[in-house]
């Protein structure tokens, strides 16, 4: 017959050891104080990872937003104007301004010689 696995131990005890109701030094008490402590810091962590997650999403939807409010063949006559608007936060503006060296005009039309993606990406955002 077949044990049935009971995986309520692998789960430490953590109210008697912060009620003090366990000595730390004992080897239940170590063990729970190092899962507390490995929680913890993933919680920081996460919380990290959530904060950069959102910081790179305004910064994404900034410039979604300044470049969406005109039309493709309005890219090369409002050049300075967008060039401005990105150039009004410090930290976006570097970036753009990267990324706007490396365009061209060709006659009527704008063109990028190293991809967007090389300027805008996971690490740069």
């Amino acid at each position: 017959m077949k044990e049935k696995l009971d995986f309520s131990n692998l789960i430490p005890e953590f109210w008697p050891l912060l009620l003090g109701d366990m000595p730390i030094d004992s080897a239940q008490g170590f063990s729970t104080s190092i899962v507390i402590f490995l929680l913890v810091i993933m919680g920081f962590f996460l919380i990290y990872a959530f904060w950069q997650r959102e910081k790179a999403y305004y910064q994404v939807r900034f410039y979604r937003k300044t470049l969406l409010a005109y039309k493709p063949e309005q890219l090369l006559d409002r050049r300075q104007e967008i060039n401005e608007k990105m150039a009004s936060r410090a930290s976006y503006g570097s970036l753009w301004q990267e990324f706007d060296e490396s365009l061209v005009c060709v006659g009527d039309h704008l063109y990028n010689t190293l991809d967007a993606a090389h300027f805008f990406n996971h690490y740069s955002l």
